[in-house]
């Protein structure tokens, strides 16, 4: 069994309750902050200081006028860009195509560099399997004829 509080740490324990209790029906805090913490007057002052910001509250009118501002803002800026007439815009609108031009014909080079590259190693893997077969064949010939040359002098050494 817990042993009972002496009178001294049941009143502060319950001064403690008050303190919190009061800082907490201000809204000045949220229940993190009263971990491991004592509260006196001094603190609960710093706790408002600290986690209590001010918040403006703009009227209606005050919106209005601030977002008309902004829509009036943004309405001047887009009426000082160049039009579409413009030369500096033509001259932008000609290099951007050039150079959009100029990625095509890499790109193409490219296609037609991978391409050729293609051919050739098909070309070059046709001419050695052309160049194996005719080892082969070759080969194939050459042991025919050892084959041969062997029957016939087995026959040859029959007839003796």
């Amino acid at each position: 069994m817990p042993e009972p509080l002496s009178k001294r740490a049941a009143l502060l324990f319950l001064s403690g309750l008050r303190k919190m209790a009061a800082i907490w029906q201000n809204g000045d805090c949220s229940h993190n902050h009263f971990i491991g913490r004592r509260f006196g007057s001094d603190q609960t002052s710093d706790l408002k200081q600290r986690h209590m910001r001010e918040f403006k509250h703009q009227k209606l009118s005050e919106r209005l006028n601030t977002a008309a501002k902004a829509k009036q803002a943004m309405l001047k800026k887009i009426r000082a860009m160049p039009g579409a007439d413009d030369p500096a815009v033509i001259k932008r609108k000609a290099e951007r195509l050039e150079i959009a031009r100029a990625r095509e014909a890499r790109a193409a080079e490219r296609v037609a560099a991978k391409e050729r590259e293609i051919k050739e190693r098909a070309e070059l893997e046709a001419r050695e399997a052309q160049e194996q077969a005719e080892k082969a064949a070759a080969l194939a010939a050459e042991q025919k004829a050892a084959r041969d040359a062997r029957y016939a002098a087995r026959k040859k050494k029959k007839k003796r």
